[in-house]
């Protein structure tokens, strides 16, 4: 204060700082106003700093009531996610606890009941692989479905009335039905020519003649197996060069004689 003058201070401002309102005449006085003589600085900063920290704590107070909400929300959503994977888990394990108890006991009944034990599976056995068509020597020889000109040739050679005069001299047995190579039957077979040849009738048919031994089915082969065995003419096994166990049975036994009362003899 200086020559009757007080400076004065608005205390009802922001709280930033004391801003002046100016100097006045004491005597003169202010209408309607309240003026505060000047405060000592350190009292000044103490209350501003109160007054900041106040406020500070009613807006995060206020930010924290604005943002509970959600959090609740959350906490009860997680909650319940919770509750219902309890009770999920624990209906689970029941129902576990359930089927399995159930299982076991059919299992065990099964195991006491001698109608439900399973049995021994038989073996499964091996399929034979099919008999191949070989020669003596042990060549595959294809199946023919008709004769080569040069094997009716000599059909007509060993048919009746051709002038080509054979006679069967002696017969016997070399393997019966039940030989691993299945039957042979040997025939002595006395040729137009004077010669005695000898023709065997099996797996392998075979001949002992100069035209046999060529590698040809020859006319004392085919007589012996449509004069002597009775078979027709157009029958497979009449030409073959080798034939099947099955088939060899067949024709041995007769069953394939076109003629009926089974081979010559």
């Amino acid at each position: 204060m200086a020559g009757g003058q007080i400076e004065l201070i608005d205390l009802t401002g922001d709280d930033e700082g004391v801003q002046p309102v100016g100097a006045y005449n004491a005597s003169a006085g202010l209408a309607g106003r309240q003026l505060h003589p000047r405060r000592s600085s350190g009292a000044c900063d103490a209350t501003m700093t109160a007054a900041a920290q106040k406020r500070r704590r009613s807006q995060g107070a206020a930010e924290d009531a604005a943002a509970q909400p959600g959090k609740s929300s959350r906490s009860g959503g997680a909650q319940k996610a919770s509750r219902s994977r309890g009770s999920t888990g624990a209906a689970s394990s029941a129902a576990d606890t359930v089927v399995g108890g159930s299982v076991a006991r059919s299992s065990s009944s099964a195991k006491g009941s001698p109608a439900t034990e399973k049995q021994p599976t038989a073996k499964r056995q091996k399929k034979e692989p099919p008999e191949k068509r070989q020669n003596e020597f042990g060549r595959t020889v294809p199946f023919s479905k008709r004769p080569s000109q040069k094997i009716q040739e000599r059909m007509m050679r060993a048919l009746p009335g051709s002038g080509h005069r054979m006679c069967v001299l002696e017969q016997h047995t070399v393997a019966g039905p039940e030989a691993p190579g299945g039957p042979v039957e040997e025939y002595a077979l006395l040729g137009a020519t004077g010669n005695v040849y000898t023709v065997r009738i099996g797996r392998h048919p075979s001949c002992s003649c100069p035209d046999a031994a060529k590698g040809n089915v020859c006319k004392h082969h085919l007589y012996i197996m449509m004069r002597v065995l009775r078979l027709a003419p157009d029958d497979p096994c009449v030409w073959q060069r080798a034939l099947l166990s099955a088939e060899a049975k067949e024709v041995l036994s007769g069953q394939r004689s076109a003629r009926g009362g089974g081979p010559a003899t």
